[in-house]
């Protein structure tokens, strides 16, 4: 379940490169991945499509473990993710104005 959750992190900033530069195109860089958008819908794109290719690997049940239902042990880790991924989303509707705290002045 760890190594999905880290697995879904790296589909977002997959995701995020290619939007950005469609966003931000003329955004001052480090570095640029070479031929342009389609460079990067082929470097993100692929390291997109090999991020989803081990998220569903990890619902795969190891042969290592005792697994008694291998349903079961989908579940679970489906569930969790699910759980874990919902909390963050959870805290940020349900924030108070007052959690914030205000900007030191230099």
């Amino acid at each position: 379940m760890a190594a999905g959750l880290d697995i879904i992190i790296y589909l977002f900033m997959y995701a995020a490169a290619i939007r950005l530069r469609y966003t931000q195109p003329d955004l001052p860089r480090p570095f640029r991945i070479p031929g342009g958008r389609p460079g990067m819908w082929a470097f993100a794109g692929t390291g997109f499509a090999a991020m989803v290719f081990a998220l569903t690997t990890a619902f795969v049940p190891p042969e290592q473990l005792p697994i008694g239902n291998p349903v079961l042990y989908v579940a679970l880790v489906a569930g969790g993710t699910v759980l874990c991924c919902a909390a963050p989303v959870l805290v940020e509707r349900l924030r108070e104005p007052s959690w914030i705290t205000p900007a030191k002045s230099q």
